[in-house]
C-alpha cells in the first residue's frame, strides 16, 4: 500500500501524446477520432498543456 500521495504508480499521470509526467489537476481530456481494424471510433485522451495548445494550433491552421 502506497502511503505518499502522488507517489503511486496510480495517482502519477502521463501524457498519451509525448509520455511526460503530468501533475495532478494539470491533465487536460479531449475526445479524439481513432481509426483501428478498418473502423472508425472516438476516444478519450489525457494530454499536457503543451500537447493541447499543439492539437488547438494544428486543429485551428487545418480549418483555415
Amino acid at each position: 500500500m502506497c502511503t505518499v500521495l502522488g507517489a503511486c504508480p496510480a495517482d502519477t499521470l502521463t501524457c498519451e501524446d509525448c509520455g511526460e509526467e503530468i501533475e495532478p489537476g494539470e491533465e487536460i481530456e479531449i475526445e479524439v477520432e481513432t481509426y483501428e481494424r478498418g473502423r472508425r471510433d472516438t476516444k478519450i485522451i489525457t494530454v499536457c498543456a503543451h500537447c493541447y495548445d499543439c492539437l488547438l494550433y494544428t486543429s485551428d491552421a487545418a480549418d483555415e
